[in-house]
């Protein structure tokens, strides 16, 4: 029907616009994160663009039910408006296209977060985690930070740098303990030096102008030796991150659905709530994108946002004392989205020629008892 190609083509292009600027919003809140994160020297600056893109997978589980449920209430709002839908319902069209037009954009986007939440989610929470992990096992290949003591190789070397400036060390503290009992604790102090990568992955510090302590524990003794250049080798661990039992966002929609672990089960559901939030609150949006020329169409967005944001807050709620063990994840995450679902049934009927119907019959079924009376 061209009538419902049209509103399903202007549904499509406030929702495409909705999508980039929410993208936006959240992009830069987790950019702030990542940002602070890097200041702190927990990540290096090479890798901010790679966890970014790591994150829009969770990114994407907020936007996509929220920008279609936006795009319904403006596109429609924009069609109240400008009087184009009450031209369509004057020539006998009914609200059940408006309903069909916001359902076939829902199928597409439910499809897209189905995929999201089963298989890219996952994934990319599985590549963020071990480049996290890896950072944390080589601390050496992040940007070191200045004035803190950095740990790596397994905890059998510390590196200490006063000042960097232009990837350049001054001030250097190195302190190399021994791996097995027999080999000598080493302390290095060193004016300057910097870090160098090898053609196998491994890392090189050279020091410039300094001193190396050799201690023996056994013999109680020092070696002082004075040096212009000292090369000292880093080796780069490279370990697949091993899947951790208690991070289910990385689990595989499978792996949930066989176990029947409270967190797991939690974990389950809310992924599928967000699939099924997109239907639900596209049938939601429908009723309430109607504008009363009042209050203007901001206004009259208010109680459809807050109801969308009780539906996710309440779902979160739900989920951590699922999660807790404390409440049943079929029973109570499902009610709220069947009550929902029930909140957008009433809001489409309540204004058909059945209901209408019912209600006539009601009052008149009402009048006859009271006057029998």
């Amino acid at each position: 029907m061209m009538i419902v190609r049209y509103l399903a083509r202007e549904i499509f292009k406030s929702q495409l616009v909705s999508w980039f600027i929410l993208l936006l919003i959240f992009f830069c809140q987790k950019l702030v994160k990542i940002l602070s994160a890097v200041v702190c020297g927990e990540l290096p600056k090479e890798l901010i663009l790679t966890i970014l893109g790591f994150g829009i997978t969770d990114i994407l589980k907020l936007i996509l039910p929220l920008s279609l449920f936006l795009a319904i209430l403006i596109t429609f709002g924009r069609l109240y408006i400008h009087n184009e839908l009450i031209v369509i319902h004057a020539c006998g069209v009914g609200k059940g296209v408006l309903i069909k037009a916001a359902m076939i954009l829902a199928f597409f986007t439910a499809i897209l977060a189905a995929i999201n939440v089963v298989w890219l989610s996952p994934w990319s929470s599985r590549c963020k985690n071990t480049v996290i992990y890896n950072i944390k096992i080589n601390p050496i290949i992040t940007a070191i930070p200045a004035g803190r003591f950095q740990i790596f190789q397994n905890s059998h070397t510390v590196l200490f740098v006063e000042n960097i400036k232009h990837n350049k060390f001054s001030k250097v503290f190195l302190v190399q303990f021994p791996i097995q009992e027999n080999i000598q604790s080493a302390f290095i102090l060193a004016e300057s030096g910097y870090i160098e990568k090898s053609e196998n992955a491994s890392q090189v510090i050279i020091l410039n102008k300094g001193y190396h302590f050799e201690v023996n524990k056994f013999l109680k003794n020092f070696r002082i030796t004075n040096f212009s250049n000292f090369h000292a080798l880093v080796h780069y661990q490279h370990k697949e991150k091993k899947p951790d039992p208690n991070n289910f966002d990385e689990a595989d929609i499978m792996k949930l659905f066989s176990d029947n672990n409270p967190l797991i089960r939690a974990e389950l559901h809310w992924r599928l709530i967000i699939v099924c939030s997109v239907f639900i609150m596209a049938i939601i949006a429908v009723p309430l994108s109607v504008i009363n020329p009042r209050y203007g169409q901001i206004l009259s967005m208010l109680p459809a946002m807050l109801l969308y944001l009780m539906f996710f807050l309440l779902e979160s709620l739900m989920r951590s004392n699922v999660s807790k063990d404390k409440l049943d994840a079929i029973f109570w995450m499902w009610e709220i989205a069947l009550f929902y679902l029930l909140i957008g049934l009433i809001l489409n009927t309540s204004h058909t020629l059945p209901i209408r119907r019912i209600i006539v019959f009601l009052k008149s079924w009402y009048r006859r008892v009271n006057n029998s009376v």
